[in-house]
């Protein structure tokens, strides 16, 4: 796909993501994910952690047995990607019975799944996007609660310039991008405040995203990439020095933004880099 081409696509999922319907996100909250849907799922509990809400993060089917039946719950918000999602009806229907509204999140599934997501009165938010993850993740920042202080601003800023992020990423995270491009990294590495994006980026190429932690293990001669996120980088520079002892280079992918919108920012560079989306 060329670059003009690949584009227009984040740009015109990024519109999509603000023409969602918005989604309650009052009371104890479950966000649950199924295969390939993690990344937007992780994007809006993070949000919901710096907005100082209870919000609980699991996968669909770890949610379904030892979550629901123990815990008072408000609402389930579901993000599926998985066509035939057996895990996400199997969700709804324990949620039915135990009177916990849920909304499910993501493209079109199977008809029959559909219509038993119907059944059970889930409420369904389709998304219709050509990068339907990215949508996903973006529409979290626009459903986010009001965070606290001087930082609400500055994200609400943000996000009400997302069309012209594409821009702003090619020419502030230039030296990433070469880091990125043409690359076949077997696996990455990723702090914790940017799993979204570092899984975002495992999706469009395949490699595997292991926790920046792991990479005390690493052995060299080896060249691989790390996504870490500004807030966490004091954190790792022991561990990123003592790598490169080891003859570990670890192309540094940093997002210094604010927490909440660092994960939209590292999927999109991940997407220019390999001219690919999700």
């Amino acid at each position: 796909m060329q670059s003009s081409s690949i584009e227009a696509v984040i740009n015109e999922a990024l519109r999509q993501a603000s023409t969602l319907p918005h989604v309650s996100l009052e009371g104890e909250v479950i966000i649950t994910y199924t295969w390939r849907a993690e990344p937007a799922a992780y994007t809006l509990y993070l949000t919901l952690l710096h907005a100082g809400r209870n919000a609980l993060l699991a996968h669909t089917s770890l949610a379904s047995v030892h979550i629901l039946p123990y815990r008072e719950v408000d609402r389930v918000v579901a993000f599926s990607m998985d066509e035939r999602d057996a895990r996400t009806v199997n969700l709804a229907m324990a949620s039915s019975a135990l009177g916990v509204e849920v909304v499910v999140v993501g493209p079109s599934l199977h008809p029959a799944v559909e219509e038993t997501l119907s059944s059970l009165g889930v409420e369904r938010i389709i998304v219709k996007s050509p990068a339907p993850l990215l949508t996903m993740m973006a529409a979290t920042l626009y459903w986010r609660p009001k965070l606290m202080g001087a930082r609400e601003e500055r994200v609400k800023a943000e996000v009400e310039a997302l069309d012209s992020a594409v821009e702003w990423v090619s020419n502030r995270y230039s030296r990433e991008l070469e880091s990125l491009a043409g690359k076949n990294y077997e696996s990455i590495y990723y702090s914790p405040t940017l799993e979204a994006g570092a899984r975002y980026y495992s999706i469009l190429t395949g490699s595997t995203p292991k926790p920046l932690d792991e990479v005390s293990t690493a052995k060299g001669p080896l060249e691989t990439a790390a996504f870490i996120a500004g807030v966490d980088e004091h954190n790792y520079k022991d561990l990123i020095l003592s790598s490169s002892l080891r003859g570990v280079k670890l192309n540094k992918i940093v997002v210094d933004t604010d927490p909440v919108t660092a994960n939209i920012y590292a999927s999109i560079l991940s997407a220019l880099a390999v001219e690919k989306v999700a």
